[in-house]
């Protein structure tokens, strides 16, 4: 499934270095909003017989999440009593990040969390965690507590079709602006045309960089996720949703961890493990 040499924390690191540069996020906004929607209800069940919550959010990038969380009027209730860690393996300024000051946050590779063995409460990565080595799935269980939640979402295969269909536009927009600076020299509108080639020079690379490398590292299916997490998070349940997404973007799988420990009455917003659901 995975390619080691393109998922190594040199590539990915300097890769999303750049990218959050310009960037705020590279995840969809409605995956962010469905992300907040299910990490609520298990934050408050989770406080029922805790008195605080340590999350751990892996791949956060410039904590896109986490003030999602925060702008939550839910979340708001039980804030004061939830301490959120989050992780990404670029290289960001304090001044990048959007809960600087109300977040830990920690440079590191996903396959070596510096975080003690069963200190985690609730682990989630959204549309992180599976363009990671897959020895990060089993650095997640080693931190998160057996009785405990994990939350994640996968990218979907439909990226890559996207990406595709997306890729001769982008060379027409290119093409469309270059001949727009040969043949305006002296026009004002000049500085304009320059920023937008860079703009579409950089949606290029990241474009072409899904084509060539995500196709051979993403989950192909709910199938395949199974079989992945069953074997790492063995005697955990494991939990699957697809979100095909609307027509023309980027859809994901949503996947719940359930550690053996946890009391079996506990309930929780996504399908379950007997089949996979579709929205």
């Amino acid at each position: 499934m995975q390619n080691t040499e393109i998922l190594s924390p040199r590539i990915l690191g300097a890769q999303y270095t750049e990218y959050y540069e310009t960037e705020m996020q590279d995840s969809p906004e409605a995956s962010i909003s469905r992300m907040v929607n299910l990490l609520i209800p298990v934050i408050s069940e989770r406080l029922r017989s805790a008195q605080n919550v340590i999350i751990l959010d892996v791949g956060s990038g410039r904590q896109i999440l986490e003030q999602a969380l925060f702008s939550d009027r839910r979340f708001k209730s039980f804030s004061k009593r939830v301490k959120i860690i989050s992780m990404d393996i670029a290289s960001l300024t304090k001044q990048q990040l959007f809960e600087a000051n109300r977040v830990t946050h920690l440079q590191a590779c996903g396959s070596s969390l510096p975080i003690a063995n069963h200190a985690v409460d609730i682990a989630v990565s959204n549309l992180a965690l599976d363009l990671m080595p897959q020895a990060s799935f089993g650095e997640l269980k080693r931190v998160i507590k057996t009785d405990d939640t994990v939350v994640l979402t996968f990218h979907h295969p439909n990226l890559i079709e996207i990406a595709r269909m997306r890729l001769p536009l982008l060379l027409h927009n290119l093409r469309t602006v270059a001949q727009k600076l040969r043949h305006g020299k002296n026009s004002s509108k000049l500085g304009k045309y320059h920023e937008n080639r860079e703009i579409i020079q950089r949606q290029l690379v990241d474009t072409q960089f899904i084509i060539n490398s995500f196709a051979n590292i993403i989950f192909k299916s709910e199938k395949e996720i199974f079989e992945v997490l069953n074997q790492i998070f063995s005697g955990w349940t494991t939990q699957v949703t697809e979100n095909s997404g609307e027509i023309g973007e980027n859809g994901w799988f949503e996947v719940m961890l359930i550690g053996p420990e946890q009391k079996q009455q506990q309930s929780h917003p996504i399908a379950s493990s007997v089949g996979p659901a579709k929205y």
